[in-house]
């Protein structure tokens, strides 16, 4: 059994270094004759927005992605459902005293 074994972990080595030896594949040809075409079916979809004004420019909404306003001693629930809680700024002490 222990040489069968070994045996078959030699012959996975040899497999894995034979295939990361392999030499790179070459791309195959790409067709230059023209797609043939479907007949339609439908008529395309509508938009269902009123189209923008031409010299209108989008704008932009800022979106908070850092939660609400942390006050000393709250919690927050966070996206991982992990509850958080606000401690004091600075020097913090692990463990006990």
């Amino acid at each position: 059994m222990r040489k069968f074994l070994l045996l078959c972990n030699a012959l996975m080595l040899l497999a894995i270094l034979l295939a990361a030896c392999a030499p790179k594949a070459t791309p195959t040809a790409v067709a230059t004759e023209p797609p043939a075409t479907l007949p339609p079916t439908e008529a395309p979809p509508t938009a269902t927005e009123a189209p923008a004004e031409a010299g209108a420019t989008p704008t932009l909404e800022a979106i908070n992605l850092a939660g609400p306003e942390m006050a000393l001693h709250s919690t927050y629930l966070y996206v991982d459902r992990t509850l958080l809680v606000a401690v004091p700024g600075g020097p913090f002490v692990y463990g006990h005293k």
